[in-house]
């Protein structure tokens, strides 16, 4: 079914309305709504028609007939099916990011810690949109390399710890086949610090396997046994999940059943589940990346994948890459009835943020 420019109107219309109070929209609710319509766009395609009672309410039969809108029952109005939502998310929404929206995360990000960034600028996230705020980031992703620090603890066994420049501690024990005296351990500490010291993990990985194959060739055992520690104590860049504005679905009216909130929260709970999902949910298409195109964030209904639990939701989410391929992903869950111009707009400027502060984190 073609959509004619009367028809996007009005599903337009329907959909915002149903956005704004969750309830069946009626004609005359179209009606008021349209005849608000004040930008020079909608003001053309309102001089361009005629909105009577009547050729609302048939036009909304059609858009029903065509599978993008429902009725609930007999005599109510009408809700955005799935279809109609998809189409209005790919063709008619516009994302706007509000003055305020962008006051505020800018606030967060200029106050805030490298180290707390992410959970900063979630807790803004769920605030700001009332729903939840999902950021993914690799522990020790760019932080650079500050120091490493190399502690006994029994023969060919040693602490080693690793410190960013943002003051991220990682510990790894670090197991040798042979034993060093104490004056060889600061030697081999005070090494890795002056040749490790400002750069990158990737850096830092590169350097270390490079130079530890020469101090090879080399017989330099001092070198050789300060880079196969090394080579151990870099930290492996796990993703570290931050889960702000849970409580916020108590709010909504679509999860007003008890079970059905539970269900969700337990979804939302089980980490390892939701790390895959999140990936699944901000993956950027194969001919964007080749085309080097940012596609920005978009928006997945919960119907769309394989989610069971999780079937009354959205995520509105975004994809950042670091300098050195590092993968982080911004984004927000909540009812399939949310705000998506204005989350869409504050999901784009939060990843713009994080990128912006990477190197720091």
């Amino acid at each position: 079914m073609e959509l004619d420019v009367r028809k996007r109107a009005v599903l337009r219309v329907v959909i915002e309305a149903y956005i704004d109070d969750a309830q069946p929209v009626s004609s005359a609710v179209v009606a008021r709504q349209l005849d608000l319509l004040s930008t020079a766009r909608n003001a053309r395609e309102r001089h361009a028609m005629s909105w009577s009672p009547a050729t609302i309410r048939n036009v909304m039969a059609e858009l029903e007939a065509g599978g993008y809108l429902a009725q609930p029952h007999t005599s109510a109005g009408r809700i955005p099916t799935e279809k109609g939502l998809r189409l209005y998310l790919d063709d008619l929404m516009s994302p706007k990011l509000r003055p305020w929206d962008r006051t505020r995360l800018d606030e967060v990000a200029a106050v805030a810690a490298p180290s707390t960034l992410p959970t900063a600028l979630g807790q803004s996230l769920a605030g700001l949109s009332g729903q939840v705020a999902l950021i993914v980031m690799p522990s020790f992703i760019g932080g650079r390399f500050r120091e490493i620090g190399l502690v006994r603890v029994n023969p060919g066994r040693f602490i080693a710890f690793f410190v960013s420049l943002a003051g991220l501690i990682q510990q790894k024990l670090v197991e040798v086949d042979f034993d060093l005296t104490p004056d060889e351990l600061m030697r081999i500490q005070n090494f890795l610090n002056e040749r490790l010291a400002g750069r990158s993990l990737d850096e830092v990985r590169t350097l270390i396997a490079r130079e530890l194959t020469e101090a090879q060739s080399e017989l330099d055992l001092l070198k050789q046994r300060a880079y196969a520690i090394g080579q151990q104590a870099i930290p492996t860049p796990e993703p570290s999940l931050v889960v702000e504005g849970t409580a916020q679905l108590i709010e909504q009216p679509e999860f007003a059943d008890v079970a059905k909130l539970r269900s969700l929260v337990h979804a939302i709970e089980d980490k390892a589940a939701l790390l895959g999902l999140l990936d699944k949910l901000i993956e950027v298409p194969a001919t964007a990346k080749a085309a080097g195109e940012d596609p920005g964030a978009k928006v997945v209904l919960a119907s769309e994948l394989d989610m069971s639990d999780m079937l009354e939701v959205s995520f509105v989410g975004r994809s950042i890459a670091g300098p050195s391929g590092e993968q982080a992903t911004v984004s927000i869950l909540g009812p399939r009835r949310m705000d998506y111009g204005r989350l869409v707009a504050l999901v784009d400027y939060a990843s713009q943020l994080l990128s912006k502060y990477w190197e720091r984190i």
